[in-house]
């Protein structure tokens, strides 16, 4: 059994079986004494015990933990290996995305449904492996895809964009990789564009083309001007008949906030008919399992390719060109505007944070130019038989106690 022999200030010493003096440092870490070989010299000891106090304050300060140098080898062993089994490619850390981030968000089969285009592309690439040119590229050459024939729009090719640096952001998070190799590309800006809106006639045109499961749905999207993610995830929980109102909390909005929308006459009748169903989802589709005479019919939850797919059917038999599902939300929110209700009201029953988005519907307003031109009113003073006067002078030259504005001329 070796003696030990003590020189201070926690510097040891000891004699080996060849007669040489080898000396340790002992410092205490997390209640431990570690001691570390240092040398053949008692001031080699006492400079190393001095750096590796010095790196246990630094850890301390920095909330990480300290590692002895001994053991220093075998942590990277370790680390090295936790890597490589977290080294992954894109396509199989996308399920891992879904099930931990998405589970129970009403946007899960949004990011399910562009995941697939990007599996396509990067799905077989290490999550290591990725690098901004590359996320460059995918970005481009999305560009460029066709669905249905059509160069797609450069705003589906910055949402494929957005979900991929989400994605890869969580992967960041949870250590998979050490940076977002997607944060440094940046989308191109979506030229504004005409808001489209339907018409009362295409409404009931669009209505009766849809299959019975799908009317309710777009019923619901024109009454309320809910978003198809909040739609597709709502629940009877959510939906109060007697109230007659929706009420989404803010998990299952875009903004993170709590909304209250009211229900219509129309939609209370529909949804009436919805909940004699006694199901959890309120908006379900029927779907035919088995084969021959051992087919049944059961309900499931929509999703988004089943939606898309039904809803262009819909609008091919009604003759409706150049709308999306989501322009529902559009009309719902024009139809307001036209009817004179004030840009906050709409500005709450959609849900925006902000009114800049509601804005877009100002010009539908009647009042909207209107306003607008009664400025010069006081700044000019009012047209009277096609000459600008104040109102004093016009009544003064009228010679009558006919005041201006029972002249006023309409423009």
């Amino acid at each position: 059994m070796p003696v030990w022999s003590s020189h201070g200030d926690g510097v040891l010493s000891r004699v080996t079986e060849a007669g040489k003096r080898v000396f340790y440092v002992r410092v205490w870490y997390e209640d431990r004494e570690h001691r570390v070989k240092a040398g053949g010299t008692e001031k080699q000891a006492t400079a190393l015990r001095g750096r590796l106090l010095a790196e246990i304050e630094r850890a301390r300060i920095a909330g990480e933990a300290w590692i002895p140098p001994g053991q220093k080898k075998r942590a990277a062993r370790a680390a090295e290996k936790q890597r490589r089994a977290r080294d992954i490619t894109l396509a199989e850390f996308v399920p891992i995305f879904i099930r931990d981030w998405l589970e129970g968000k009403p946007s899960k089969d949004y990011y399910e449904y562009r995941a697939k285009w990007i599996e396509d592309r990067l799905g077989d690439v290490r999550l290591s492996a990725l690098t901004p040119q590359m996320v460059e590229q995918f970005y481009r050459q999305r560009r460029k895809d066709r669905s249905r024939g059509e160069v797609i729009s450069l705003s589906t090719a910055n949402h494929d964009l957005k979900v991929l640096r989400i994605m890869l952001a969580r992967a960041v998070q949870w250590g998979y990789i050490p940076s977002n190799p997607a944060a440094a590309v940046k989308p191109e800006r979506v030229p504004e564009q005409k808001v489209r809106y339907l018409t009362k006639e295409e409404a009931d045109a669009l209505t009766a083309a849809c299959e019975p499961w799908l009317r309710p749905l777009v019923e619901a999207a024109l009454h309320t001007g809910m978003r198809r993610g909040e739609l597709l995830a709502l629940r009877w929980a959510d939906v109060d008949l007697k109230q007659r109102r929706i009420v989404l909390g803010g998990g299952g909005t875009k903004s993170k906030r709590n909304r209250t929308i009211p229900i219509s006459k129309t939609l209370l009748a529909t949804l009436n008919k919805l909940r004699a169903l006694h199901t959890d989802r309120v908006f379900l589709r029927p779907q035919v399992e088995g084969r021959g005479g051992q087919k049944t019919t059961k309900l499931v939850a929509v999703t988004v390719d089943v939606l898309r797919n039904s809803f262009e059917e819909a609008l091919a038999a009604a003759g409706i060109t150049e709308f999306r599902f989501h322009d529902l939300r559009h009309t719902f929110a024009s139809w307001l505007v036209m009817a004179g209700r004030p840009l906050y009201e709409v500005q709450k029953l959609l849900g925006h944070a902000d009114q800049k988005m509601t804005q877009r519907y100002a010009h539908l307003s009647p009042e909207y130019l209107r306003s607008s031109v009664a400025v010069l009113d006081d700044l000019y003073g009012t047209t009277v038989l096609g000459t600008v006067s104040s109102p004093d002078h016009a009544a003064e030259e009228s010679g009558d106690a006919t005041t201006a504005s029972d002249v006023v001329v309409a423009g």
